[in-house]
């Protein structure tokens, strides 16, 4: 069966992914009704989520001007996923980048921030826009 899209692969947050799934695990005959409710499609997806995840943390970690690239162009739905992904919630919270006072020129982690509080500082503040409808 080929599908031009199936939002079910991805989570949401992760609508920027394009790419082409080739399963042996599901049958050849299936409804888009069926493939919907499959359970193939729910580990296809956990499997895609995790491996897309690490892609990510990996460019963070090695290529940090290509990763602020890309950030600039889809970090407003990576920060959807922490709200949404409760399961990948924790690989996706060192993927957020921050705008703070220290230094405006540049984006930090939440880690980093964190490692330059003050000891009497007990809140990290933060302001948040909304996401406008249909984006």
């Amino acid at each position: 069966m080929v599908m031009e899209q199936c939002e079910d692969l991805l989570p949401r947050y992760l609508r920027f992914i394009k790419g082409v799934v080739d399963s042996s695990d599901l049958p050849l005959n299936i409804s888009r009704q069926r493939l919907q409710q499959e359970q193939h499609i729910a580990l296809i997806r956990k499997w895609l989520t995790r491996k897309v995840l690490e892609a990510l943390n990996e460019m963070r970690e090695q290529d940090g001007e290509s990763y602020r690239k890309f950030w600039t162009q889809f970090g407003r739905a990576l920060k959807e996923g922490v709200s949404s992904d409760f399961d990948n919630r924790e690989k996706l919270l060192p993927l957020l980048l921050f705008e703070t006072s220290h230094d405006p020129n540049e984006l930090t982690t939440l880690k980093e921030y964190v490692s330059r509080m003050k000891p009497e500082q007990t809140e990290v503040l933060y302001l948040t826009r909304g996401i406008p409808e249909g984006h």
